[in-house]
């Protein structure tokens, strides 16, 4: 077998990337060898570190290359315009959200990854998050707090923050569930839309709720104090 440099460049490293691929998804990211890896590509037993410097840094690589991509055609916050209403916010930023899970360009592997890594989290999280996650959830705080007009308490945030965002990687994570359950379900433009305009009015309700409950709270607390 010729040596890994003296194939391809670009089409070794395409091969260990869906080697690599195969193997995560199989033995998760612990369990996973670069000899496995290496084997499974066809390449060189040093493949690994002469592409990728080491399987830690092709991991990372695999989780955050295709969310990266995603973003790059579906960016944050460009479907906003002028004057729209919170309940438009919040509808625009779940179909967006939608829109890149969905991205059909995304490696269906990647689904996978992620839903292992949020079960036994490796180094990459914390990139993964700050990259990724936390941006997208400040967004959803900001448009929270115009659906109720008024700034939250962190605990009422979070429990908005917690039932919003389940709703939406539900559709990723739960795809077998959901085939059963809506058997013509294809996630085109026109579901996504759909789906996206449910969750938003579901959440809109539920937030208000939430804000009124905690605001009730804050009063009753208020008088109490008032009377010691």
């Amino acid at each position: 077998m010729a040596s890994d440099t003296q194939q391809d460049p670009v089409a070794t490293r395409q091969r260990l990337l869906d080697a690599a691929a195969e193997v995560f998804v199989e033995k998760g990211y612990r369990a996973a060898t670069v000899r496995d890896i290496c084997q499974r590509a066809g390449a060189n037993i040093a493949g690994v570190n002469y592409y990728f410097r080491d399987k830690e840094s092709l991991y990372r690589e695999m989780l955050l290359s295709p969310p990266a991509k995603s973003l790059e055609k579906h960016p944050r916050g460009a479907w906003r315009r002028e004057g729209m209403s919170p309940e438009e916010l919040l509808e625009g930023y779940v179909k967006d959200f939608l829109q890149r899970l969905f991205d059909p360009e995304k490696p269906a592997w990647h689904a996978i990854l992620m839903a292992r890594e949020m079960v036994d989290p490796t180094g990459a999280m914390d990139e993964m998050f700050e990259a990724f996650m936390r941006p997208q959830l400040q967004a959803l705080e900001r448009i929270i707090g115009a659906v109720v007009g008024r700034e939250l308490d962190a605990r009422t945030m979070g429990h908005c923050i917690e039932s919003v965002v389940p709703q939406i990687v539900f559709h990723i994570l739960c795809q077998p569930v959901i085939r059963r359950l809506h058997p013509a379900r294809r996630y085109d433009q026109a579901d996504i839309q759909e789906i996206a305009r449910h969750i938003a009015r579901f959440s809109v309700a539920g937030i208000r709720a939430a804000a009124a409950v905690g605001a009730a709270g804050d009063v009753g607390g208020d008088v109490a104090a008032g009377g010691q």
